[in-house]
């Protein structure tokens, strides 16, 4: 079973605005290290391909991803402040709901890239400034896959009945965050 990471990329990833090409510090080993524990890697972004694309391909990372959602996928008519949609990475993957929370996860800055569309999606939300290291990221995924290989979901559930919020001396704040479109419910794992 593959799971799936969607990724958005501006001060996700690394700092990119204005002709910068900045990768935060360890990004390619926090993708190298997570593709050889077979993750599946989707950027899901509100920019357009043609950018995605040149970012990718300028700081060589693009062999990492199998897909690009860019924002006529990910926001064709939300305000750019609400968050973003993530059915059509599942619906590419043919997933169930089930599956969803199982085998995808959403790695993002800001409340803009928090689900909106689909229940029981973890999101991970990286507020630290864009130059700062990957390091944290990767930390996070394996103590859930420590806690449940099997489902993020379980081992988001798990994690947040625990005292266990310290990570590299960042504390973790794990919440649910009721959607105000839907109620749909995010599981979020939050730093900053």
């Amino acid at each position: 079973m593959q799971k799936i990471i969607c990724w958005d990329l501006d001060e996700t990833l690394g700092i990119f605005r204005y002709g910068e090409r900045t990768l935060r510090y360890n990004t390619k080993e926090t993708l190298e290290f997570l593709s050889k524990k077979n993750y599946k890697h989707y950027i899901a972004s509100a920019a357009v391909k043609s950018y995605i694309d040149d970012v990718l391909r300028s700081t060589e990372i693009e062999k990492f991803f199998s897909g690009i959602f860019d924002r006529d996928f990910i926001k064709p008519n939300l305000n750019p402040k609400d968050g973003k949609l993530y059915s059509a990475i599942a619906i590419a993957e043919n997933l169930s709901q089930k599956e969803i929370e199982d085998r995808m996860i959403v790695v993002g800055n800001s409340n803009h890239d928090q689900p909106v569309d689909v229940n029981n999606l973890v999101f991970i939300q990286d507020a630290r400034y864009e130059d700062s290291k990957s390091d944290i990221v990767r930390k996070i995924f394996e103590k859930l896959d420590n806690l449940d290989n099997s489902s993020f979901k379980k081992a988001f559930d798990k994690w947040y009945k625990s005292s266990d919020l310290l990570i590299d001396n960042f504390q973790i704040k794990l919440s649910y965050e009721k959607n105000e479109y839907n109620n749909f419910l995010t599981p979020k794992i939050y730093f900053s």
